[in-house]
């Protein structure tokens, strides 16, 4: 029977045993979100090549601009909650939270307004 602690075990060996092709061919590959029923399960699995990492770059900065929040802002780090949490992406695609942000220390990424990004972002 599939479980998500099953789902978890089986992705990290997956990630795990794709690693030298990912070196080898000089990209990244990374392991993302899964569905699953009782019997089967699909996750999906996300190459990018060196130059998507130049193009995300470019992206987040024109979105950054549209959005009125520093060019720069991907990477910073913002607190709250007292919880530090890093802007991993922007995406204008979600226009009530279009700052995508991720919890130091964790895979778990959330959603969070313009405003909080600029009154909660660190300098």
């Amino acid at each position: 029977m599939v479980t998500r602690q099953l789902i978890k075990l089986i992705n990290a060996d997956i990630e795990d045993a794709l690693k030298s092709v990912a070196e080898k061919h000089g990209v990244k590959i990374s392991i993302g979100s899964s569905s699953y029923s009782t019997a089967e399960f699909t996750t999906k699995v996300k190459i990018e090549t060196p130059e998507a990492e130049n193009l995300n770059k470019d992206k987040n900065k024109q979105y950054a601009k549209m959005l009125g929040l520093p060019e720069d802002i991907v990477g910073k780090t913002i607190v709250l909650q007292g919880h530090s949490y890093t802007v991993i992406r922007l995406d204008i695609g979600k226009p009530k939270n279009p700052v995508i942000i991720q919890k130091v220390g964790s895979d778990k990424t959330y959603k969070v307004t313009v405003d909080t990004a600029k009154s909660t972002l660190r300098t």
